[in-house]
């Protein structure tokens, strides 16, 4: 089975259907012949019931009064000659019905190649002829006084995967249609009429072939999994990359693999034991098959039929149980929770099936005395993650994985008080390289904290972290209640918060912007959060240089979507505005107090001798405004970014300036952004204190000292 090979955009865009017409008017022409020959039921062909057809001849012959060894030979081969016809007939017309299909799946997808290139085009982003993207904005001459924006990296990495999508899809058409046509093609003489009359239908039917194939090799077959040789597997991961979306196939494959024989092939396959872990080229290719098998079985749990309900029910009971290698000592004898946990890392998997899975795991795991040491413990010397990530000893990093990919079932789990309270508080998450260990070694992050942070930002946010095409959605109560929820539970923590988190939660209080902006700036009946919890955990991101930033431009942005709808009181976003730099400028103080630029560097705070610190952070998706506020933030975040880098250069860490001169340059643009944005307020005589030459910039500047000491009030230390 050929791997799919994606299309350029050139190609998909200069691509002609000129001779694939012809060829579908070819087609028709002959299959009408054939019908008039066949019963005479052709447009314009000869009369229905003229004596020419194969149905007339075949009804003639039946109807004759012939007798001996001759006339029942002559009589079966009219007969099969009949059929033939029907046949013949048949698989012509499925010729012709591909054809046409083909003809509207590429038109289909020449006209969403043509919707995005516009689409992105408002954001500035022109597509090349290999798919990638760059930002476009027009010269000063041809913009005039328009205030044009550049594209930010997360919108132009978004654009392409978009295009990249459509690429894949007409890749895959392509192969599909080749494949039916040479299916077609190897049955000499032999009409059988079996071919696919659409893409659609052709998609099932190579699916499931190449399932039945598959399963039958990999379960049936004569040699041992660990035995397959790289060519072997290398077909198989070609075939998962073409199918893992095909529901003929992942369905297939996985019910005629079973349950726990799904189980127990990978862990033969991943970790064959005896010292035989794979390793090199070995390991990168199963690190491949892994992925795909996972996205393969994901898309399976979502096809609702018995035989699927049947294959999920049997792996939830085989968690328990321990999967191994004759001769192979208990250490070596993995639960089948943590094999199926290791293949849930990519793909979509349903939602039913997480929250069957996940209370299963949940009740498992809390029975154990020694939990959940006792994943590292029992699969101590097992590898079930060929890649450099982990050695999936833990199950509940790969089960983190797949709820960061449905927001709605990770929403539900982080939703649940009990369960919210032992995964963000009470579990003690291990090191899988040293399980009796009960903590990570110094400066190692844990794969299994990471996942969670994952699982959290999409619980709070309803955004799956690893889609760069996921856009802010609207909040639900639910969402909200989990996001509120991390926070009291993290800031309880203190200094002993997960350094994993960090960014993750930067990342979610910067989706719940404006809440978290009207509780940082706002006054005491504004505060639409905890303001106590809102700064610990604030102050534990600050202790990270990129959670930090990710933090303080999430909040340029909600500072800035409150300058531009704040109609009613201009006054008042202007004044929340340097309110909520102030708030976060006593974060930034209280996580590094008065370290001096080398202790910031060797903490991870830039890189010694490049004399750049801090660059603009690029995710912006996820925010409230998207790409439109991060583009009219992209001033504050430069200046932003200015302030901090010389403040290192100095070693002016913390010194006695007030806040304006520490944010001097960050509280200018913000002063500027507000006062492009009210000027005619801010010019009438009765409002001369906001003036642009002195009065704004006053008031933000006191505005910024007095969140400062707001800040200090709530931490108690004045």
């Amino acid at each position: 089975m050929a791997e799919t090979e994606k299309m350029t955009v050139a190609q998909l865009r200069d691509l002609r259907l000129g001779k694939l017409h012809t060829a579908i008017t070819d087609w028709k022409e002959l299959v009408e012949r054939l019908r008039d020959l066949h019963d005479g039921s052709g447009e314009g062909g000869a009369a229905k019931e003229g004596p020419t057809t194969a149905a007339h001849f075949q009804s003639a012959v039946a109807k004759a009064d012939w007798t001996g060894q001759n006339a029942l030979v002559t009589q079966q081969f009219v007969g099969k000659t009949a059929r033939q016809f029907g046949e013949l007939r048949r698989e012509a017309e499925d010729v012709l019905g591909l054809l046409k299909s083909a003809r509207k799946a590429f038109l289909d997808h020449k006209s969403d190649l043509e919707k995005i290139v516009e689409d992105v085009a408002k954001d500035n982003i022109y597509i090349h002829d290999d798919g990638s993207g760059t930002g476009e904005v027009p010269p000063p001459m041809v913009a005039g006084d328009a205030d044009i924006k550049p594209p930010t990296e997360a919108q132009i990495r978004a654009a392409e995967k978009r295009v990249e999508r459509v690429l894949f899809n007409a890749g895959e058409t392509d192969r599909i249609i080749a494949e039916e046509l040479r299916y077609i093609a190897r049955r000499k003489y032999d009409f059988s009429g079996a071919g696919a009359g659409s893409v659609k239908g052709a998609d099932k039917r190579q699916g499931k072939a190449a399932a039945e194939y598959w399963a039958k090799k990999l379960k049936d077959g004569d040699v041992k999994v660990w035995e397959l040789d790289d060519k072997q597997l290398k077909a198989f991961n070609t075939a998962l990359e073409n199918q893992r979306d095909n529901p003929a196939f992942t369905e297939t494959f996985a019910t005629r693999m079973g349950g726990e024989g799904t189980l127990q092939f990978w862990r033969d396959l991943a970790d064959p034991g005896h010292g035989d872990t794979p390793e090199g080229a070995r390991a990168e290719l199963l690190d491949h098959i892994q992925g795909n098998l996972s996205m393969s079985l994901a898309n399976a749990t979502r096809q609702d039929t018995p035989a699927m309900n049947a294959w999920e029910n049997e792996v939830i009971k085989a968690g328990t149980k321990q999967f191994g290698h004759e001769g192979l000592g208990p250490l070596a004898k993995p639960y089948g929770f943590q094999i199926m946990s290791s293949l849930m890392g990519k793909g979509t998997f349903d939602q039913g099936f997480l929250d069957r899975y996940g209370d299963a795991m949940y009740k498992f795991e809390r029975s154990k005395p020694d939990a959940p040491s006792a994943w590292g413990l029992v699969g101590q010397f097992t590898d079930l993650d060929p890649g450099d990530k982990s050695t999936g000893a833990d199950p509940m990093t790969g089960y983190f994985k797949a709820l960061s990919h449905n927001p709605d079932a990770a929403t539900k789990v982080f939703d649940d008080p009990e369960r919210a309270d032992y995964l963000l508080k009470d579990r003690v998450y291990f090191d899988e390289e040293r399980p009796s260990s009960m903590g990570p070694r110094d400066g190692v992050k844990l794969p299994s904290r990471e996942a969670l942070g994952d699982a959290l930002f999409a619980a709070g946010s309803g955004m799956n972290p690893d889609d760069p095409t996921a856009t802010y959605v609207k909040h639900t109560p639910e969402q909200d209640s989990v996001f509120r929820g991390a926070l009291e539970r993290l800031a309880d923590q203190k200094d002993d918060m997960p350094p994993e988190l960090r960014d993750d939660m930067a990342k979610l209080i910067g989706n719940h912007g404006t809440d978290a902006h009207m509780t940082m700036g706002g006054l005491d009946e504004e505060w639409q959060l905890n303001r106590g919890d809102l700064l610990e955990v604030s102050k534990q991101i600050s202790r990270d240089p990129t959670g930090y930033q990710v933090l303080n431009e999430s909040m340029n942005a909600a500072m800035v979507q409150d300058i531009h709808t704040e109609k009613d009181h201009p006054e008042d976003s202007l004044d929340r505005a340097g309110r909520t730099v102030g708030f976060l400028e006593d974060a930034r103080y209280q996580a590094i107090g008065d370290k001096k630029a080398d202790d910031l560097r060797a903490a991870g705070w830039g890189h010694a001798g490049t004399g750049t610190y801090l660059v603009v952070a690029e995710g912006v998706s996820f925010l409230p405004g998207g790409g439109h506020m991060a583009n009219a933030a992209f001033g504050l975040s430069k200046y932003f970014t200015e302030d901090e880098n010389a403040r290192i250069e100095n070693e002016a860490i913390n010194d006695k300036q007030d806040v304006m001169e520490r944010q001097r340059l960050r509280l200018r643009g913000l002063k500027d952004e507000w006062y492009s944005t009210n000027s005619d307020w801010a010019n009438r005589p009765e409002h001369e204190e906001y003036s642009k030459d002195h009065g704004a910039a006053a008031k933000i500047s006191a505005a910024a000292n007095d969140g400062e000491h707001d800040a200090e009030k709530d931490r108690g230390t004045s």
